[in-house]
């Protein structure tokens, strides 16, 4: 029994030790990490602040990760009043294009980026994102707030969209899931206790495009947990909204509304020639 003790405490220590040299590694790891974000040469931003834009121009926009070879090497145009249906294989460069336009990898990009002529160098460009570009991912994320204010933080205008709010929760047959929230639309989401599906989620957050003021709109994969139904009624939704906006949609499925096809495929890097 004595040796059996002597043992039994002789692994934990070991199991201790080995535990807290893990943690060590793991630590030291996450602090190089930063410390590369810290070196980082900070993103050079303009002076101007359009309110709303028309079209959106890549012009010969290359981009390439640390180390790799350049994933596209892009010419296109985004103009309001259209969606834009953005389709290739994995590895094309779908979303990291999509991130470019969203201003995340900074100026570590080649060619330039247009918002209705002014290069984006020349604005503000972080604080367009903000006002301007209203995002649904694929992963959808939410707030650690109501699910009222989840759905309205992209407006100004709260007060004005409150009906409008109450219309789409029943085009999208959120009654019967409010219904069974404890405190309805006031009931505050906590991500670690929460019951939600990956569908309800995925309404939410599109409830919250569609209220927003932003001019861009930027899906990626926004139907990938809805069922038929619900898949139709927002395409019929983008289709009704889209004077007002400029859509660009990332998606495998065959495109189910008038839209234009953006094929990725056909933008893959050649340094002889710009596609």
């Amino acid at each position: 029994v004595v040796i059996m003790n002597y043992f039994s405490i002789l692994l934990q220590s070991t199991d201790y030790f080995l535990g807290m040299g893990q943690r060590y590694q793991e630590t030291k790891s996450s602090y190089d990490r930063l410390l590369s974000y810290d070196e980082m040469e900070q993103t050079k931003e303009g002076w101007r602040r359009p309110e709303k834009i028309d079209r959106m121009e890549l012009v010969a926009v290359t981009f390439e990760y640390p180390e790799q070879k350049p994933i596209f090497q892009v010419c296109s145009a985004f103009e309001k009043g259209n969606i834009y249906w953005i389709r290739g294989k994995n590895g094309t460069g779908k979303t990291t294009m999509m991130n470019l336009l969203l201003g995340l990898f900074g100026n570590d990009y080649h060619g330039y980026i247009e918002l209705d002529g002014t290069r984006e160098k020349e604005i503000f460009y972080s604080e367009f994102v903000k006002k301007n570009v209203a995002i649904v991912e694929q992963e959808p994320y939410l707030l650690e707030d109501t699910l009222e204010e989840n759905m309205l933080c992209k407006t100004d205008r709260k007060e004005e969209k409150r009906k409008e709010l109450r219309e789409l929760l029943r085009y999208f047959e959120m009654d019967a899931f409010l219904a069974k929230q404890p405190q309805g639309l006031q009931t505050v989401y906590h991500s670690l206790n929460s019951t939600l599906s990956g569908g309800e989620k995925q309404k939410i957050v599109l409830i919250r495009m569609l209220l927003s003021d932003a001019s861009v709109w930027m899906l990626d994969e926004p139907a990938s947990a809805l069922d038929e139904a619900s898949t139709k009624k927002l395409y019929e939704e983008l289709e009704r909204r889209k004077k007002n906006h400029m859509i660009l949609m990332i998606s495998h499925e065959e495109p189910l509304c008038r839209s234009y096809v953006v094929n990725m495929s056909e933008f893959s890097y050649d340094p002889d020639h710009i596609r």
